[in-house]
């Protein structure tokens, strides 16, 4: 319709006069222009700051005079804003889950961070209403203490609660350290106590396959020996700082080892 307008003077009702034919500028919608603006701060990892600056004031005036009106004033607006539709977020995946056709099956693995804070990740997974896979991350939480199964499973099943899916607990994926062996059975413990079902802590507990592969190829390249030292690693020590420490003793084991140090010394 703006093209017949425009170009042929053309409108519904037959021709228009030809001063008519300028469009109308679009209204900006001050609601949708936060949310862009949050979404664009989120996905770059901007300071929140950002729209307090006068260079990129600038911008948005440029493009509409009218829009620099219905910007966020400040930083603390932007937090705001963050916080509400990380709620929002929150309910939604809540409601998906209240939804289900399935068992909700957890997959979560701790790590340290370069600022050596050590945070837990938690995915769900699951077959929604319409049946098809489903799958989110619920949570990133920081573990302060002992990276022990008991301190990792009450990080584990508080976000459990909070997504109220006690009784619709699935299948575990995590690697192969002792230590999510024991988050489990902490988790299921905990199952019972709160008056819901439980479940077989050793028939839930499903291993990373990556990390299978991983010990097959170091005991493939490097000998037998290697998952000994697996097996002596401390409860929740780092997999890489303990390799580390055992490089010189696991690269001198097995033909394929000694081949693999000649190759990398040519």
């Amino acid at each position: 319709m703006d093209h017949l307008r425009l170009c042929h003077r053309i409108a519904e009702r037959g021709t228009i006069p030809s001063n008519q034919t300028t469009l109308r500028k679009p209204t900006i919608d001050p609601l949708i222009l936060r949310k862009l603006i949050i979404e664009w701060i989120i996905d770059r990892r901007h300071s929140f700051n950002e729209v307090e600056a006068e260079s990129f004031r600038k911008i948005i005036a440029y493009i509409d005079a009218t829009a620099e009106n219905k910007l966020p004033k400040s930083g603390k607006t932007i937090r705001a804003d963050i916080v509400r539709y990380f709620h929002e977020a929150k309910s939604t995946i809540i409601e998906l889950l209240s939804t289900a056709c399935s068992k909700i099956h957890l997959s979560f693995d701790l790590w340290t961070a370069p600022n050596y804070i050590s945070m837990l990740a938690i995915t769900g997974h699951w077959t929604g209403s319409d049946h098809t896979v489903k799958t989110t991350l619920l949570a990133i939480r920081e573990i302060s203490g002992p990276h022990d199964g008991e301190n990792i499973g009450q990080t584990v099943y508080s976000v459990i609660q909070e997504f109220g899916i006690e009784d619709k607990i699935g299948f575990f994926m995590g690697d192969n350290a002792t230590n999510n062996d024991t988050t489990i059975r902490y988790i299921e413990r905990r199952v019972r106590e709160d008056g819901n079902i439980g479940f077989d802590c050793h028939e839930r507990r499903l291993r990373c396959w990556g990390h299978i592969i991983n010990l097959v190829v170091k005991g493939l390249l490097f000998g037998p020996k290697v998952y000994k030292l697996e097996k002596e690693r401390k409860d929740g020590e780092d997999i890489d700082d303990y390799e580390k420490k055992q490089t010189l003793q696991w690269r001198a084991l097995g033909t394929i080892g000694k081949a693999h140090n000649f190759v990398k010394f040519i």
